[in-house]
């Protein structure tokens, strides 16, 4: 009886380490297939956005004109940053626990700082557009480029927000995973407890 108890023991046991080594995997793939989602929806807004900002660039004036020419040069640097975002997520992440949590971490801060990017973009849009009202020369293109900026950075703002709180969101189960680990150490050993 306690070989067969022992047995059932090492298989729980296995099937749990097993089963924590697939919650990081799975953490992992859900974490990259909504990056993969997010970078092919900043990719879309990107060409949309360098399409019609150059087709409507050459066939409106005023600070329309800039407005949509601003549009179009804005978003082939999304459109680039949205390329490298997406084929990032095709690498796989590797390190077990510690390369998720490594990688979990970098994802909110780049997240984070670049919200506070968009803010810069957003105030600098402002200016722009105060500008305008303010000047004689180049009036309509202060005034285009600035509310380009204003509906750019509003919309970064909104996308790093919202990849922001979900990144945080999910990594909420990477980081109640490492409240179950409990380092111990004494003059002769080390070792990891392991609360299940």
């Amino acid at each position: 009886m306690r070989y067969i108890l022992a047995i059932l023991f090492s298989i729980g046991c296995i099937r749990t380490v097993t089963a924590q080594h697939f919650t990081i995997a799975d953490f992992n793939k859900r974490q990259q297939k909504t990056d993969r989602t997010a970078f092919t929806v900043l990719g879309s807004w990107a060409v949309g956005n360098i399409v019609y900002g150059s087709i409507a660039s050459g066939s409106t004036n005023g600070s329309n004109k800039y407005f949509h020419q601003m549009n179009a040069i804005w978003n082939s640097v999304n459109l680039g940053l949205a390329v490298m975002g997406y084929v990032g997520t095709t690498k796989e992440i590797t390190g077990g626990y510690a390369g998720a949590l490594k990688n979990q971490v970098k994802l909110e801060k780049t997240f984070l700082f670049n919200a506070g990017l968009d803010l810069v973009y957003i105030t600098g849009g402002l200016y722009l557009r105060e500008r305008s009202a303010n000047v004689v020369k180049d009036s309509d293109k202060f005034k285009g480029y600035g509310e380009s900026l204003l509906l750019q950075g509003g919309g970064l703002l909104l996308f790093d927000a919202i990849m922001y709180v979900t990144h945080t969101k999910h990594g909420k189960q990477l980081y109640k995973l490492a409240d179950k680990v409990q380092l111990t150490v004494s003059p002769a050993s080390m070792g990891m407890i392991v609360k299940l």
